[in-house]
């Protein structure tokens, strides 16, 4: 009894304990996507098992509760059990005599998906479809290389009626083979072919008999894409093979294409006839019967593609040369013409529901239209001018069924998308203003009347909706339409010569008129917003907001007058935004009337000019003039004395702005910090601080209150530099005292929330306050004393953090170890050995944590590590990037250092330490490559014994890492172990690296079999990807070293045929195909790529055995890798002959005679087909089954 069968052809295992099937070479293992299919399965089954007596209903039960557990672990849900439709078996005696309720029907579970194409094709079942399509592929890819033939060596009507009774031959015979069931696949590949050579005899008629080109004499060009049509046409109908529709589609183009060379047809018009190609497969797929059907069915997906191709180089290349060139109006006539004919098509196809479709069909008019404007050479500003005619249009189509009372005559769907493109189209009349800077008639037509028409769709969207569902497009309508007519104004104002204009677009314009001709629009969207508010609620905030936007219109334009016009508009738009607030009853409107009056005090400070300490003064005088009445207990609860406090509180912000802009934008030298500005800047400070203080108190905020005392620090600070300190300490005192009494200021009083939030952030403030000016100071004055007591400092305050829990202070204390890293790095001579000392008390530290009271987290005890071992090793490895005399001591001392500890890490199970070190051990390794014979023995030694750590585990070292860890560690081994000799490989001088490569080669191939061996993925990636770079040397030179890409080649395919006999258990199959693929590629690439500049014999030849070897491999021992990889050589050998001017009748002798050895083979193996796949299977099981 057979105890494993394969998941995909069901067959039974000889031998127990192999990973791949001995019948169709599958992996043995269930497919993941397919594991809670097969569960459910096994659970529907089991009570129709139990009916038929092969199970008890205990065992069932016992089998449905663990398949249920495993179900409901890897769904994370519970598993319900499904109904079963067979009732348990009873004993006759105790039967009740009822009847049984009928069980419900369950839905039967869906079918396992098999292997796909891909991976059956290759396997020897599949292998006279395989030669007989590669035979085919060879004998078109001979026909090419025949027309080529010189005609000295065979005459050109020789060649030709070859071509033509081969081509008949072919047809011939597939028509004859079809029809006998048992060679039907062999009929279909030379039917095929006999199809595909159709073509290539009209081709080697021009090339052999006429000599000429086909676009100087079309007429045999037609006929031959009008026969091979023809042909395909009728294979088709006659259920051939859907292949060939697309063939037939292909020849009905060259067809067009040789008609429209025929003709001369202008180039514009070219594409014409091919968009019309679409529409007449659509018209013939909706009138044509089944036959017809067979023909233009498939060709859909072809149409669908190749009308948008017909419009995109039809039109572009011609709007682009008329740009550069002029064309006459039947040339132009074409982009209307390829309109219409996409209109039609999409419109055509509106049935099919496809949205980009229905788009481009409801598009289709307005294209049409601008293709007309286009034929005649209309000017830009008729574009805009056509454009809002057609948005008007449009917006008819989309209302027409509201305006008239009655169903509109146009479905939803067109309404719906006549909106979008009429958005589209009033953005095309919109966007460019500077066309109509030379027609400002036409501008200020097409603006005011496209202003007109978006505020007759908003005016009309307000009154067909209800008042809580705001369309979205209410504001855009309002606002492009508002902009709209102010563009408008300006066009008018020009053509009503109000005003000057310059040679470029807007420049000449007076701002004064500007700001003088806006004002009336501002005032009117004001009194509109007005009558909104009663009457059009919904219309209200947008008319508001386009009416802000004119107002901050009207004072921009006027803020560089030299008059104060800006100061009184503002002042008014002040005026008017207090009004509009306290009419709409919304006090945070105030905060408008703010941004005026700011405007306003702007310029009225450009046109007084006060002393510079004045201005913050008189803005924090401001701010108390607004805070202090809107605090009265008579006005402190009304929401617009809210507003105004806020208000007051922003404008002492401005005055601190103000104050320190003037005073940082004098050079950075001590007459900043003595200037009157600066000194006058620090009771503005304290004035934000109390008013925000206050304020914060009121509302119950404690953190805007903490946030408010910062100014108070602010303040002090700002005396302070007036001072002029020479220690940075004189800053950093006073900032710890002032986060110490943050902090205990926030454990006395603060919240519980308050103190989770800043408690710590004020602890750690403090302790940088603290830490940071040692730090500092030490890359300048007393470097190893200062270092030594940031060293002693952090670790004492890491001790007393890990004891106290403290873990932020922890945090603090391991980054200022990482900085001490970065300055001993810096000096690495003067503080390697106090840093190594401390380093390895840290490393002490961290390791000793479980038998002391740690109470940090784990993250900062490996961060711990980490800083432990960069104090270690850093310094040394910073000195060897100096390549001194001394760089190889420090080296190998940073290589055994890592080594231990990546050995301590593995022994103690410390990730922290293993990551670390080898991040350490790969940057030697990189560093060692500049030296790379002299650090070649101790690099490679060190990765010899990184690779022996990780393959002792888990029989000497215990596993207590995760697997990530070990496939780093052997990735880095690898890498250490042939670094050097592939560098030295690489920089050797021409033909002296052999030796090296040799060595790689085999150092590789050696890491990769002990991978595949020891089932260590990533050692046998590994050891690939150092084999993948021993290739490129190879295929640098392939003529020189063949010789290594062979052996290589044949070393890896070996490795991989003999892993699948010799080590089936511990099988790594994504490294075995890499292997397989690699195998061959180094196999034949090196002589086939030598082979191009070669004469033909030997080198293609040969080339042709190994592909031929390779494949014959690959398909007997179902490798299907082996076999892709021979195609793909086959298919650059088909490249290097095809361009081989000089061994043509060589090539096509090869190629012609190998297909037809490979159609003959083919073909006897489909007669021949069950006594082929028997032996096939004894074969693999042979080779497999040992």
């Amino acid at each position: 009894m057979n105890s494993v069968r394969c998941y995909f052809c069901g067959a039974g295992q000889l031998v127990a304990g192999r990973s791949l099937c001995t019948t169709c070479g599958r992996t043995l293992q269930f497919p993941p996507a397919l594991l809670t299919l097969g569960r459910a399965y096994l659970l529907n089954r089991l009570d129709d098992l139990v009916g038929a007596g092969a199970l008890d209903e205990n065992a069932a039960d016992r089998i449905r509760a663990i398949v249920a557990k495993e179900l409901e672990s890897a769904a994370g849900r519970p598993a319900t059990t499904a109904v079963s439709p067979v009732p348990p078996p009873t004993s006759p005696a105790v039967a009740p005599a009822i009847v049984a309720p009928p069980a419900p029907q369950r839905v039967a579970p869906p079918i396992p998906a098999g292997p796909s194409f891909a991976e059956t094709f290759f396997t020897p079942e599949r292998a006279p479809s395989l030669l007989l399509y590669l035979g085919a592929f060879l004998v078109v890819v001979a026909a090419l290389i025949f027309v080529n033939v010189s005609g000295q060596q065979i005459s050109d009507s020789v060649r030709v009626a070859l071509m033509i009774v081969g081509t008949l031959g072919f047809l011939g015979g597939g028509l004859v083979c079809y029809r006998i069931p048992r060679v039907e696949e062999a009929g279909r590949t030379f039917l095929i072919v006999g199809a595909l050579l159709v073509p290539l005899d009209f081709g080697a008629y021009y090339a052999l008999v006429a000599h000429v080109s086909p676009f100087t004499s079309p007429a045999m060009w037609v006929l031959g894409s009008l026969v091979a049509a023809g042909l395909y046409a009728t294979l088709a109908i006659a259920a051939y093979g859907r292949a060939y529709s697309y063939l037939f589609f292909v020849a009905s183009l060259s067809a067009l294409a040789g008609i429209a060379a025929l003709f001369n047809v202008p180039g514009t018009w070219l594409f014409v006839p091919l968009a019309a190609y679409p529409l007449a497969i659509q018209l013939a797929a909706r009138v044509g019967e089944s036959r017809t059907l067979r023909l233009v069915g498939p060709l859909e997906l072809p149409g669908r593609f190749l009308l948008p191709a017909s419009l995109l180089f039809g039109v572009a290349p011609t709007v682009i040369v008329s740009l550069f060139s002029s064309l006459s109006l039947i040339e132009r006539l074409a982009i209307p013409a390829l309109a219409i004919l996409g209109t039609a098509y999409y419109a055509a196809r509106t049935d099919r529901d496809h949205r980009r479709e229905r788009w481009l069909a409801v598009a289709g008019p307005a294209a049409v239209a601008f293709g007309f404007l286009f034929s005649v050479s209309a000017p830009l500003q008729t574009y805009g001018f056509v454009s809002s005619l057609l948005a008007v249009a449009y917006a008819l189509v989309r209302e027409v069924g509201d305006l008239a009372g009655a169903p509109s005559p146009f479905p939803m769907w067109a309404r719906d998308r006549a909106r979008i493109v009429g958005y589209a189209l009033i953005a095309i009349a919109l966007l460019p203003p500077a066309v109509y800077w030379r027609a400002p008639l036409v501008g200020a037509t097409t603006y005011l009347g496209t202003s007109v028409l978006l505020g007759g769709l908003a005016v009309w969207r307000a009154r067909t909706t209800r008042q809580s569902e705001v369309p979205r497009e209410l504001i855009a309508l309002v606002l492009v339409g508002a902009g709209a007519l102010h563009i408008g104004a300006v066009y008018l104002l020009i053509a009503a010569g109000l005003t000057h204009v310059g040679v470029a677009v807007f420049s000449g314009i007076e701002p004064r008129v500007l700001a003088l001709g806006f004002t009336p629009i501002a005032a009117g969207l004001a009194i509109v917003a007005a009558i909104a508010r009663r009457k059009m609620p919904t219309l209200a905030d947008a008319v508001s907001i386009a009416t802000l936007g004119s107002a901050i219109l009207v004072v921009s334009t006027a803020f560089d007058d030299s008059m104060p016009l800006a100061t009184i508009l503002a002042t008014a738009a002040t005026l008017g935004a207090v009004a509009s607030a306290v009419d709409a009853r919304r006090p945070m409107h105030l905060w408008v009337a703010a941004g005026f009056a700011a405007v306003a005090a702007i310029s009225a400070a450009r046109w007084l000019q006060p002393p510079d300490e004045l201005r913050p003064l008189a803005l924090a005088a401001a701010a108390l003039l607004l805070f202090v009445p809107a605090y009265l207990p008579r006005f402190r609860a009304s929401e617009f004395a809210r507003v105004a406090r806020e208000i007051g509180i922003a404008t002492s912000v401005a005055a601190v702005g103000v104050g320190l802009g003037y005073a940082l934008a004098r050079p950075v030298t001590a007459a900043t910090w003595d200037a009157p500005v600066w000194l006058a800047t620090s009771p503005v400070f304290s004035v934000f601080g109390a008013i925000t203080f206050i304020e914060a108190l009121h509302r119950r905020s404690e953190r805007v209150a903490l946030f408010a005392t910062t100014s108070f620090l602010a303040s002090v600070l700002i005396v302070v530099a007036r001072l002029h300190p020479s220690a940075i300490e004189a800053f950093t005192l006073p900032a710890a005292i002032y986060l110490g009494l943050a902090a205990w200021g926030i454990a006395r009083f603060g919240s519980p929330a308050l103190r989770a939030e800043f408690f710590v952030l004020a602890q750690i403030g403090a302790a940088v306050a603290l830490l940071g000016p040692t730090y500092v100071w030490s890359w300048e004055h007393d470097a190893v004393v200062r270092t030594i007591a940031l060293l002693a400092e952090s670790v004492i305050l890491l001790g007393f953090a890990s004891t106290r829990g403290l873990r932020e202070l922890g945090a603090v204390s391991i980054g200022a170890l990482g900085l001490v890293v970065l300055r001993a790095a810096a000096a690495p001579l003067a503080l390697e050995s106090s840093t190594a000392a401390f380093g390895l008390m840290t490393i002490a530290l961290a390791l000793t944590a479980p038998r002391m009271s740690w109470r940090l987290p784990s993250e900062l005890r490996e961060a711990t590590e980490v800083v432990g071992v960069l104090l270690v090793l850093a310094p040394p490895l910073v000195r060897a990037t100096a390549f001194g005399d001394d760089a190889l001591a420090h080296g190998a001392t940073v290589l055994a250092g890592g080594a231990l500890v990546v050995a301590l890490g593995l022994w103690s199970g410390r990730r922290a330490l293993v990551a670390s070190a080898a991040a350490m051990l790969a940057a030697i390794g990189v560093l060692a490559l500049r030296d790379a014979a002299r650090a070649e023995p101790f690099v490679a030694a060190t990765g010899v014994a990184v690779l022996a750590l990780v393959l002792a585990i888990p029989r000497y070292l215990p596993r207590r890492l995760p697997a990530e860890y070990e496939i780093a560690l052997e990735i880095l081994a690898v890498g250490l172990v042939v670094s050097s000799g592939m560098e030295r490989t690489f920089t050797a001088s021409a033909n002296t690296g052999g030796g090296h490569a040799a060595r790689v080669l085999v150092e590789s191939i050696a890491l990769l079999a002990i991978g595949l061996a020891s089932s260590r993925r990533a050692l046998a990636s590994a050891g690939l990807g150092a084999v993948a770079l021993g290739a490129v040397w190879i295929l640098a030179d392939p003529a020189a070293r063949q010789f290594h890409g062979l052996a290589a080649g044949a070393a890896l395919v070996a490795i991989a045929l003999g892993a699948i006999r010799y080590a089936p258990k511990v099988l790594a199959e994504r490294a075995l195909i890499g292997a397989e693929l690699l195998g061959g590629a180094l196999f034949v690439m090196p002589s086939l790529l030598a082979s191009w500049n070669e004469p033909f014999f030997p080198g293609t030849p040969i080339v042709f055995f190994e592909i031929a070897l390779l494949m014959g491999v690959g398909v007997v021992l179902r490798r299907r890798w082996l076999v892709a990889g021979a195609l793909a050589a086959l298919g650059l050998e088909t490249l290097r002959a095809s361009i081989d001017v000089v061994n043509r009748l060589p090539n096509w002798a090869l190629f012609g005679g190998s297909g037809a050895i490979l159609l003959t083979a083919g073909f006897v193996l489909l007669i021949k087909r069950e006594a082929w796949n028997a032996w096939s299977r004894r074969a693999y099981q042979w080779w497999s089954g040992l």
